[in-house]
């Protein structure tokens, strides 16, 4: 960067903090999900074997209820993964927030901000002092 107005490390430690804040809230609120609906994702083989029985009431209630997932319907052979996605696109979002935050603190050690204490007697890495 350059040169600008000055600041505190704990506010510039805290812009990071909301940052994650934001994304682990947007996380929290994708659903997890799955699908309960025969190999299509229509019921056929079960209304073959039990055409009486609600398949849909049931794998609903099973998926919600019992499992406490989101029960996705209708699906194809596969659960969409939608859900999926949109959890693994917040944990990328996160992991380059924590890049944003180790380039930072990288930066800081480099201009001598932050330095080790040595403390006498500790010994070191062999390959550092």
């Amino acid at each position: 960067g350059q040169p600008a107005s000055p600041t505190r490390l704990g506010k510039e430690i805290q812009v990071f903090v909301e940052r994650l804040n934001q994304q682990m809230s947007s996380i929290a609120h994708v659903p997890h999900a799955a699908k309960f609906g025969g190999a299509t994702g229509n019921y056929n083989a079960h209304h073959v074997a039990y055409p009486e029985f609600d398949w849909k009431a049931f794998g609903h209630d099973f998926v919600e209820r019992i499992l406490g997932l989101h029960h996705s319907f209708p699906t194809t052979q596969i659960e969409h993964y939608d859900h999926l996605a949109a959890l693994m696109d917040g944990m990328k979002r996160i992991h380059t927030i924590l890049i944003d935050l180790d380039r930072d603190i990288w930066s800081y050690i480099s201009m001598d901000y932050f330095k080790q204490q040595i403390k006498a007697g500790e010994i070191g890495s062999s390959a550092m002092p």
